[in-house]
């Protein structure tokens, strides 16, 4: 009884309509070039706790997973990423009882601090039916098909303005009570899974908006000349009054492969830009009303993961004085124990560059999950060790970590060594802001990839390549072209440029690798990079990027390059896959060079026995093509040595990620292993809580199967200071 009457009484006190208690706590400051969050003047490294708004059947109120927030703020994270929907029940009408109970029962615990994620699509089914014109509209076997089901069409301004209006009176309604200065920032979500993107629909809307601003935009583009559209879209019945999305815009490319020709192919393109364009109009309506709601005190983010990706983090968002932060989810291909920590939001520089933080979502999961779903892992052990991985990645790059609680059912992360755990990985993080840790990049190795590609090439068939990289043995670090300036304001620090996936190059962007070509710096281009442009391929345009001369597109696929340098043959087998390609126009497949003089033929194609591995040393760099687009990390690491680097960790069953002060080590099949550093410095390693010293720069370090290591690089009184700041933080 005195349990529930102090239960009441908290309820009843956190719902009081009062004045908003101060400004806002958290603040972003710029800290040595990295975006640092402070609260209430404190420098606080940024982890947090998130999960899913949701109810169990049949329950009236949102769902707490019992014990979820006690057992994090008790091990010292202290935000939480709190879901809710917005409290609208009809024009004019809101009711927030229910989140201001969902509230008060996570800052009854007084050390937390909340971010609220809210859900702008749950709970406006009133809305479609009361306005049917404002529905998602889908093309099933040629019939229209409306959704009332879905949270309307993206196109619609009335739902748009109706939803921003109640986005306002949601956040007025929260800095009126008197727990406002507990909340520190809002996330404002919209799409499939929160993501910004309906996966489910594809992004196909016939509804009349969308139909009317995809006309819009044709016309614009190609200048209300619908012979110039006729010839893009390769429809001789189409004008700018029928042109219409196709019934499903996710597209694996034409019957031959992945990329579609954009001289032959502008439809779907054209119909995803008109998207793109729109999903980001809406993101900075949404984020620029929160922003004039909290009188710009609140942090405002939004979901920049794999939805997002499609469309680009692009330059309005990372731009934009609206948004602080973005959240992304892990990268879910090779996420098992052996996997990689990788974002799905790759490029991380528009943070930096921008001064946006950036959380990484844990979403790997527990033991604890339910059978049968995706992710899972099998005990407590490895649990752990995939949740030490992705915060070492995250943490190695300066970024913030938030644990997801995905399930809606259950607390997965309740188990005592997992909470354990979670604490060492938070005094870590307090420990490296005390003792002053150095989070800069010392990758010399960039990976530049582009993302109008994967609007055309899906993001997904590429992920392995992604993945690759990060067992090359060195840190490396990922661009999108769109954020080439970043790369070239440091390009002196790279020795190592590999263009990944860089199918279609603007005239800017061709410019900017072209100025890559110096320095010394090796430079390698994977497949054809470049031979695809607003005037269709050429494969011209990937000569003149290169360096190379190519035997345009050889008929048939190469599986296997055959070695026929004797110098590579002592390094390589006689042979190697090729590991996937990417695939230019119907019945064109492989790359060939014709050699000139100076090119070092390092590889022939196995089919026709015509160059494909070539190597050309200037003066001032040295360019590589290779034929596929995807290449083995043993190839690669012999690349890199060829280029004069060091490789680090040599064993490609591991992953290494690292900054100036910490490397993040996932092991492959246990045992001993070496690690290569300069002599001048000390090893710590963080869970085993030891110091290890070099000899000639090799360090031995021993695994058990998959284990997950932190290891605090610098001088032997660093990791001695850093040492003790992390034992009293425990």
């Amino acid at each position: 009884m005195k349990s529930l009457l102090c239960t009441l009484f908290a309820i009843l006190y956190f719902s009081l309509p009062l004045q908003a208690a101060g400004n806002y706590p958290g603040v972003i400051k710029n800290v040595n070039g990295s975006p640092t969050l402070f609260i209430n003047g404190k420098r606080i490294f940024p982890m947090a706790l998130r999960w899913l708004t949701g109810r169990h059947p049949g329950e009236k109120h949102f769902h707490t997973p019992d014990g979820v927030i006690e057992d994090f703020a008790g091990h010292g994270v202290k935000i939480v990423f709190c879901g809710t929907e917005l409290g609208w029940r009809g024009i004019g009408k809101f009711d927030y009882s229910e989140i201001d109970r969902h509230i008060a029962k996570i800052i009854a615990n007084k050390d937390v601090y909340i971010i609220l994620s809210i859900d702008m699509r749950s709970m406006n089914y009133w809305f479609l039916k009361q306005f049917p014109d404002e529905q998602l509209i889908l093309k099933k076997n040629g019939k229209l098909v409306p959704q009332p089901r879905v949270a309307g069409s993206y196109f619609s301004d009335k739902l748009r303005t109706h939803l921003g209006d109640a986005l306002q009176r949601y956040i007025r309604h929260i800095e009126e009570r008197n727990w406002a200065s507990r909340v520190i920032g809002y996330q404002i979500n919209w799409g499939q899974s929160n993501e910004w993107m309906p996966w489910s629909y594809n992004l196909a809307d016939f509804n009349p908006h969308s139909l009317k601003a995809l006309r819009t935009y044709l016309r614009k583009k190609y200048g209300n000349d619908v012979a110039k559209l006729r010839a893009a879209w390769k429809d001789d019945s189409v004008t700018f009054d029928n042109a219409e999305p196709p019934a499903k815009l996710v597209t694996y490319g034409d019957k031959d492969g992945f990329v579609i020709d954009p001289a032959t192919g502008e439809k779907y393109p054209d119909c995803r830009e008109v998207y793109r364009e729109r999903i980001t109009d809406t993101i900075l309506y949404f984020t620029e009303l929160a922003k004039k709601a909290t009188k710009n005190r609140a942090l405002i983010g939004l979901y920049a993961g794999q939805g997002y990706q499609w469309q680009k983090f692009g330059e309005r968002i990372s731009v934009s004085d609206s948004v602080d932060f973005g959240v992304s989810s892990s990268n879910y291909h090779n996420r098992g124990l052996n996997g990689v920590s990788l974002s799905q939001q790759l490029s991380m520089e528009a943070f930096r560059q921008n001064g946006k933080l950036y959380w990484h979502d844990v979403d790997s999961r527990t033991y604890l999950w339910p059978e049968g779903v995706y992710g899972l892992v099998e005990d407590v052990y490895s649990s752990i060790m995939c949740n030490r991985r992705d915060f070492g990645g995250a943490f190695t790059a300066g970024m913030g970590t938030t644990w997801f609680n995905l399930c809606l059912r259950r607390n997965i992360y309740r188990n005592r060594a997992i909470m354990k755990d979670i604490s060492k990985l938070r005094a870590i993080a307090s420990a490296s802001i005390k003792s002053g840790c150095d989070f800069s990049s010392v990758a010399e190795v960039a990976v530049i990839y582009d993302c109008k590609s994967t609007l055309r090439t899906p993001y997904r068939s590429n992920a392995a390549q992604f993945t690759n990289y990060l067992k090359l043995g060195v840190p490396v670090e990922y661009f999108a072209t769109e954020h080439l300036k970043f790369l070239l304001n440091r390009k002196s620090q790279f020795k190592v440029i590999i263009l990944a996936g860089c199918t279609y190059l603007t005239a800017d962007e061709r410019a900017c690798i072209q100025e890559l070509r110096s320095g010394g710096r090796t430079v390698i281009f994977m497949y054809a990079n470049g031979f695809a442009a607003e005037n269709g391929f050429d494969i011209k345009q990937a000569e003149q990027l290169s360096g190379f001369t190519y035997n345009a597109f050889a008929v048939g696929a190469d599986r296997e390059v055959d070695i026929t340098s004797p110098e590579w043959q002592k390094i390589f087998q006689k042979s190697f896959p090729l590991m996937g390609h990417l695939s230019p126009p119907s019945s064109a497949r492989r790359v060939s060079v014709i050699p000139k003089n100076g090119d070092e033929v390092i590889g022939v194609s196995r089919v026709d026995g015509n160059a494909a591995f070539v190597m050309h040393k200037y003066s001032d760099h040295t360019t590589i093509q290779y034929p596929g687009s995807q290449i083995h990390p043993r190839i690669f690491r012999e690349l890199i040595k060829a280029a004069g680097m060091k490789i680090n960790y040599p064993y490609t069953d591991s992953t290494l990620q690292r900054c100036r002060n910490f490397i993040s080590v996932t092991g492959g099949s246990g045992g001993r292993r070496q690690l290569f550093l300069p002599d001048t410095e000390v090893l710590y390693d963080i869970f085993s809580d030891r110091i290890i010293k070099p000899q000639n720069g090799i360090f031995e370090i021993v695994f058990l199967p998959y284990e997950c290591k932190l290891l605090f690089s610098g001088k032997q009184t660093e990791a001695e200071k850093f040492r003790s700041i992390y034992q009293k933080e425990l």
